[in-house]
């Protein structure tokens, strides 16, 4: 008996230095905290070196904005698994390694810095609009192709070379809501867009010019923010200038404002360009015209298929189509180009060049081609009412 005691003694004498080595390393992972170790893991295991090619992404997968990342970084991983199930021995697979910016820029261009260093990838793809601007200066002496799956306007497409944007022009957006709104003779229209987020200030001064251009009266307000405060002065604001149409260009905070509208008395139409005002709005956002990508616009078989794959692959619908087959059909162009040449290293400059042939490509959303800028065509949006928490 006294053996057997001695025996387990000696055991915890001897396990003990572990057991504390492995508690210290616990604590250390922990002060370092989840989104370190999180932003920097790739999906899958890291592929041997010599035969891998490491793809970055850089987007807003936490915070307001996180719609705009979560469904395009799966997208974009569904079609690298299924190219590296592809493969053969002697062909390079493909690496994905992400990082969350939570959509802020300084974070965006500090995460594109450490990914060159770490990972070297030739290909980033950036999901956040105002940290092109500082990343573009840098691609060229990085030696990196730069694509973004979301975002397409005239200011992006004039920064580098190396710069693909894979989405729907944002003048086009303009033209589409500024079209109906034409059509339906309003003469009056009041724009509110967030200044936190350039991407909206692009797509409203694209629908005020177009406006313009027919005789129609625009008046253009941001907000950095909205609160009731804000919301009294818009409120006050609006009721002397009597707008026949008022277009929402923000996020979730929008439905606020729509709320507050229309419980003091103000019925005019309401438009905007996604949904996320619909919790936030108490019902106000019923019956808006809502510019928008839906599966009925893919005029592709293809995304039948994907949208089934997807559910099965993460056990969640997508929510968001353009957000999702933007950055699947973005993700595939870059796809096609390595496949054309499986074993063999390629230069930016032969990505670049690959990339720049591409014509009526069938994407889920759409026939894309990309232009001599870098920028793409062939994206088609459509208007729709919202009605009972849907689009029809």
């Amino acid at each position: 008996m006294k053996s057997k005691k001695v025996h387990k003694k000696w055991l915890q004498e001897l396990f003990r230095p572990w057991i504390c080595f492995s508690l210290i390393l616990l604590g250390a992972l922990m002060t370092l905290g989840i989104e370190h170790v999180w932003t920097l893991k790739p999906w899958h295991s890291i592929i041997t070196p010599d035969n891998k090619t490491t793809i970055g992404w850089i987007g807003p997968l936490s915070g307001p904005v996180s719609f705009l990342g979560e469904e395009n970084i799966r997208s974009m991983q569904m079609a690298v698994d299924d190219y590296n199930a592809s493969c053969t021995l002697a062909d390079k697979r493909v690496n994905l390694v992400y990082q969350d910016d939570r959509y802020q820029s300084s974070k965006s261009v500090d995460m594109y810095d450490a990914m060159v260093s770490q990972y070297h990838p030739q290909i980033i793809f950036l999901n956040t609009y105002s940290a092109m601007f500082p990343i573009a200066k840098k691609v060229a002496t990085d030696n990196v192709v730069l694509i973004n799956p979301i975002d397409n306007d005239r200011f992006l497409n004039a920064l580098d070379k190396n710069i693909f944007l894979i989405a729907k022009k944002s003048e086009e957006l303009g033209t589409i809501l500024a079209n109906e709104l034409i059509a339906l003779k309003k003469s009056n229209i009041l724009i509110h867009y967030n200044s936190q987020d350039e991407f909206m200030s692009s797509v409203a001064f694209g629908i005020k010019a177009k406006l313009q251009k027919s005789g129609v009266d625009v008046i253009v307000q941001d907000y950095p923010f909205m609160d009731e405060k804000q919301a009294l002065l818009k409120i006050d604001f609006a009721q002397k200038i009597h707008p026949d149409a008022y277009i929402f260009l923000g996020y979730a905070e929008t439905g606020y404002l729509m709320k507050e509208y229309r419980s003091a008395g103000i019925k005019e139409p309401f438009y905007a360009i996604n949904t996320l005002a619909e919790e936030t709005s108490g019902g106000a956002m019923e019956g808006s015209r809502i510019l928008q990508f839906t599966q009925k616009d893919s005029f592709n078989s293809l995304a039948v298929d994907f949208l089934q794959r997807y559910r099965k692959k993460y056990d969640t619908d997508v929510k968001n189509p353009w957000v999702a087959f933007q950055a699947y059909d973005a993700m595939q162009m870059v796809l096609s180009t390595l496949q054309k040449n499986s074993s063999v290293a390629l230069s930016t400059d032969d990505i670049r060049q690959h990339l720049l042939q591409l014509n009526n490509f069938e994407g889920l959303s759409g026939n894309i081609s990309i232009n001599s800028n870098g920028s793409s065509s062939g994206i088609l949006w459509s208007m729709y009412t919202f009605l009972e928490g849907k689009l029809k």
